[in-house]
């Protein structure tokens, strides 16, 4: 279930927030998008890891 949630927010972040920021901030926030973008997969790692180290 997390691992979906993951998903659903790189796909919302990827379709509706460069709208947003170009509706609500037309000269700032471009690069927060990318930083977000490196931030979701290491989240699902460690989340992953350690998930997975409480299980055994």
């Amino acid at each position: 279930m997390v691992f979906i949630f993951y998903a659903l927010s790189v796909v919302l972040m990827l379709l509706l927030r460069p709208w947003l920021v170009k509706h609500f901030l037309p000269n700032h926030g471009k690069m927060s998008i990318y930083a977000a973008l490196y931030f979701f997969p290491t989240l699902a790692l460690i989340h992953a890891v350690f998930g997975g180290l409480i299980c055994e």
